[in-house]
């Protein structure tokens, strides 16, 4: 008899390597699952991050322009500047004028709002006729860096009259002879001793614009002018200062009239509001702020 022989090999069936391949596709699957979902969890955490921190450095950065911009602690009657008055509201005549054309009271806040269609010194292809615009001027007491060509304002003990807004090539060694200081007389002015104290004023437009980096985007930008520290008014290009702003609000308290007489109001206290917003979040900030240090 012939033995038969039956040759046998350990391995796996065709069902087991497919079983095999459906679990590790699973698997697989699952991990990439979790990795896509921790990704996004970063990318949203970084996201809301990142908005958070350009909204409130954006309103920390408007809320001390607008601290340097508020009255100063000095008596009224110290100060008589040509302003008009109209009811209960102080009125600046022309929101793109120089300081010397269009004077804020240093009795109160150097802070206007207005609308964008009565500022003709905004581009009005990219701003909406009706969206809220920012007049600042920033009053800096002059120092050891204070002696460019500018705006300034001297202060003094000196009785009322003596304080108007002026420009100055840049030499505060030498004093420009206002219109009423000429018709006092430069003797009467040598012979005031009082105290004295001298202010660089700057002023800025602070306003919203329908894109940000490209025409027509749809992302909103918050943007800033200056004026040009000229004797003629020429305010300079503007500068982003943060992309994706909506809602950009701004409601003004205690001397603010909404009249469309009206092209600006200073105000006592104002709210500004505004969100920025991201891919995946938005943060939403608002404040009020007292514009007066001592309440008229």
């Amino acid at each position: 008899m012939r033995g038969e022989y039956r040759a046998t090999t350990g391995g796996f069936t065709l069902v087991e390597l497919m079983v095999a391949q459906a679990l590790g596709l699973a698997l697989i699957g699952v991990l990439a699952a979790s990795l896509s979902s921790l990704y996004k969890s970063i990318h949203v955490s970084a996201d809301a991050a990142e908005n958070s921190e350009t909204a409130y450095f954006l309103m920390d950065a408007l809320t001390q322009w607008l601290s340097e911009a508020r009255n100063l602690p000095l008596a009224a009657e110290r100060v008589a500047w040509p302003i008009s008055i109209g009811g209960d509201s102080v009125v600046i005549n022309d929101p793109c004028g120089t300081p010397t054309q269009s004077p804020f009271a240093f009795a109160g806040a150097g802070v206007a709002v207005l609308v964008a269609g009565n500022v003709r010194c905004l581009p009005s292809h990219s701003v909406k006729d009706y969206s809220p615009v920012l007049l600042i001027e920033r009053r800096k007491l002059c120092g050891e860096d204070c002696g460019g060509a500018g705006f300034y304002a001297e202060l003094s003990d000196c009785g009322p009259g003596r304080t108007v807004p002026e420009w100055r090539s840049g030499d505060l060694g030498r004093r420009n002879i206002g219109t009423g200081d000429r018709e006092r007389g430069e003797s009467e002015l040598e012979a005031c001793d009082g105290e004295t104290q001298l202010f660089q004023l700057h002023r800025m437009l602070i306003y919203a614009r329908d894109y940000s980096h490209r025409y027509g985007d749809g992302v909103p930008a918050l943007m800033m002018s200056r004026l040009a520290a000229e004797p003629e008014p020429r305010w300079l290009r503007s500068d982003m200062l943060a992309s994706a702003v909506f809602d950009w609000q701004l409601r003004c308290h205690h001397w603010c009239d909404s009249s469309e007489q009206r092209q600006a109001q200073i105000v006592n206290a104002l709210s500004i509001a505004f969100s920025v917003n991201g891919r995946y979040r938005s943060t939403h900030v608002e404040r009020t702020m007292p514009m007066a240090v001592h309440w008229q």
